[in-house]
């Protein structure tokens, strides 16, 4: 959870620029809903099939992942890793 207020501050930045955050969860709602709440998530969490974890071999929690306006997976990485020139790099 300490990665939400740098991810906050990109939801906030680059949002109207198309950048969308959504944080995935196994969770069930209630308890997602009450961690959103907890650390002022300002962007989506939805819940996903445990397969996630294996389609994108996700190693370790939280991971980012930053998909282009193609569809494309572009880079993987601790969401702290997530810097304004990558961000801009894959809105171009």
């Amino acid at each position: 959870m300490q990665a939400v207020p740098h991810l906050n501050e990109l939801h906030e930045k680059y949002g109207e620029q198309g950048l969308l955050i959504v944080g995935v969860s196994n969770e069930d709602a209630d308890k997602i809903r009450d961690k959103m709440e907890a650390v002022g998530m300002e962007f989506a969490v939805g819940r996903s099939a445990k397969d996630v974890i294996a389609t994108y071999g996700v190693r370790g929690i939280p991971a980012t992942f930053l998909i282009d306006r193609a569809g494309e997976l572009v880079w993987s990485g601790h969401p702290s890793a997530v810097t304004d020139e990558l961000i801009e790099s894959v809105l171009e």
